[in-house]
């Protein structure tokens, strides 16, 4: 990657830098447009700096809302429920209906795995390795239940899933939780990170109502 104005990057700059956000918005064939900035499908950015030089790579999350999107050769979305509305891009309308609502209902539920709004480092104690054994990975996040596990180095897709696997002391089901989380600074602290714990805070629907 060059460096925009000519310049060189210090030599005490190490490390990989993560981006995660939207990658496409509008689906040509069906006049499909997504009205929100977290709905576009994730796509990562990979910034990795050793010895002045920087190694750039970015893919799509390989997930089963981006595969839905694929099997459409990329002419249509999936239906499900976003941030915003998806509008008719030739008249900036929402696309309603009832068998429509009915679907993203279906959709949201089973292959919903779109998480476009954050990477989050479960294991900051873990360096980059090369070993099979001792893979380093990372996770995107959304504002909401699914998460995707990436591969640290090579930024391949290793898994998604509907809801948060994670996830302890469950008293229903998991409506929206947070793309910012927390490391335990105490822990954090006390081991240097070692084995640290992530807070988030979740929305729960069981049978006792909404939880926090």
């Amino acid at each position: 990657c060059p460096i925009a104005d000519g310049g060189s990057i210090p030599s005490y700059v190490q490390g990989t830098l993560i981006r995660n956000g939207g990658g496409i918005w509008t689906a040509p064939n069906n006049n499909d447009e997504f009205s929100h900035i977290f709905d576009g499908f994730a796509k990562i950015h990979s910034y990795k700096i050793h010895n002045s030089q920087v190694e750039c790579q970015s893919r799509f999350l390989q997930g089963a809302w981006y595969k839905a999107f694929l099997e459409k050769d990329k002419q249509s979305f999936p239906t499900g429920i976003g941030t915003g509305p998806v509008l008719d891009s030739t008249n900036k309308e929402p696309k309603l209906g009832m068998i429509r609502t009915l679907q993203a209902l279906i959709n949201s539920a089973t292959i919903f795995d779109n998480t476009p709004v954050n990477i989050w480092d479960y294991q900051p104690h873990m360096k980059e390795s090369g070993s099979s054994n001792k893979r380093k990975t990372i996770a995107a996040l959304t504002d909401a239940p699914p998460r995707t596990t990436i591969d640290f180095n090579t930024m391949d897709t290793i898994s998604s899933s509907t809801i948060n696997p994670l996830a302890s002391g469950a008293k229903g089901y998991e409506l929206m939780e947070t793309a910012h989380p927390m490391y335990s600074q105490a822990k954090m602290a006390a081991v240097g990170g070692e084995g640290v714990d992530t807070y988030n805070v979740a929305v729960e629907l069981g049978l006792q109502g909404p939880s926090v």
